[in-house]
């Protein structure tokens, strides 16, 4: 299996030691992997869009040109890609705000370790193996799949299943959502009767409601309150893996 990481930064010395880490990380996986680096976010927004995707990018915020904010606002407005895993780079912290409507994975702040470039990495690939398994439905006498980390919500309404995707498709069928729920990975949380969503595409949390990436809002029931409040914490903490 191939996987694909970015790095773009201005500093040569910065794109060579986090291209030798990850080297070093993935040498011990099954993985095979191509590294590109770009030392502007002109140049990388030109090459993501032109089909050069990758799935995580180590993005510097203090670029000539085009910043880091900018690039990643390119990535996912106008590339409309929510999928990249977007790992900042900085010597500063100040920058959360501008960041949030960009969805980051994580922020690195200068100098960082080898140790937490690889933890990090060991997280995302924990990820990427539940996002990569597929999840099987039965509609009109045909089996179909759908890749988890493809799956926003399900949604149930009269007996009848609604899958939502983060390519704005809806696939529906036949079924109990208690059921199907039973084999969901843990990164798929129950928020109502009807409702599951999925953590990573979670966009705004309140009280009784959250926001989806894709802006769908979603109420949560009162009686799931308090569990999701401490899902939600857990799950930040772990950097978006849900054990147990």
């Amino acid at each position: 299996m191939q996987y694909r990481i970015g790095i773009c930064d201005d500093e040569l010395t910065t794109c060579t030691e986090l291209e030798n880490i990850v080297h070093e990380y993935f040498d011990k996986s099954l993985y095979r992997i191509e590294v590109y680096v770009w030392n502007s976010g002109d140049k990388c927004c030109e090459d993501l869009s032109h089909g050069n995707k990758v799935d995580v990018l180590f993005l510097d915020i203090e670029l000539p040109g085009m910043n880091g904010v900018d690039t990643g606002r390119h990535i996912r407005e106008t590339m409309n890609d929510q999928a990249t895993k977007i790992i900042y780079i900085s010597s500063k912290t100040n920058y959360a705000m501008e960041l949030f409507q960009i969805h980051p994975y994580d922020f690195l702040v200068k100098p960082y370790t080898k140790e937490k470039v690889s933890s990090l990495l060991e997280k995302i690939m924990n990820i990427e193996k539940i996002d990569r398994m597929q999840y099987s439905y039965t509609s009109n006498g045909n089996t179909y799949r759908v890749d988890y980390g493809d799956i926003i919500n399900f949604m149930s309404n009269n007996k009848m299943i609604e899958i939502h995707l983060i390519s704005g498709e809806k696939k529906t069928f036949r079924g109990k959502l208690k059921t199907e729920a039973a084999i969901f990975p843990k990164q798929f949380v129950k928020i109502g009767h009807s409702d599951i969503i999925n953590m990573k595409y979670l966009k705004e949390c309140h009280y009784d409601y959250v926001v989806m990436r894709d802006d769908t809002i979603l109420n949560i029931s009162q009686k799931y309150r308090s569990e999701f409040r401490q899902i939600l914490c857990d799950y930040n903490n772990s950097g978006g893996v849900i054990n147990g």
